[in-house]
């Protein structure tokens, strides 16, 4: 199971906004990446490398097209999403997020 802390969501959203300003298809883009970024989270949770910025047991899941990252801490029997994280934001913001 995956749980998407609100505030990533807002991220997510922000972004898709920001991107369908300039291009709705960019947007429609960005939100197609964040999907399927959140199902490889969702089915190797274990496959991603962890966050190198923070010490902790986060993992990252770089986004392939987009400078965004789904920042993730896994545990026995949920996958909790802390962030959607641009590469400019500072590292480590969200890690009061739990």
């Amino acid at each position: 199971m995956i749980l998407i802390h609100p505030a990533a969501a807002a991220e997510a959203r922000a972004a898709r906004i920001r991107y369908a300003d300039r291009d709705p298809a960019v947007a429609r883009r960005f939100m197609d990446e964040y999907d399927r970024a959140i199902e490889r989270v969702r089915d190797h949770p274990d496959r991603w490398p962890q966050y190198p910025h923070l010490a902790g047991d986060f993992q990252w899941c770089r986004f392939r097209r987009f400078p965004y990252a789904i920042i993730y801490e896994r545990f026995p029997t949920v996958t909790h999403v802390l962030a959607v994280a641009a590469d400019q934001r500072r590292p480590g913001y969200w890690a009061k997020r739990k």
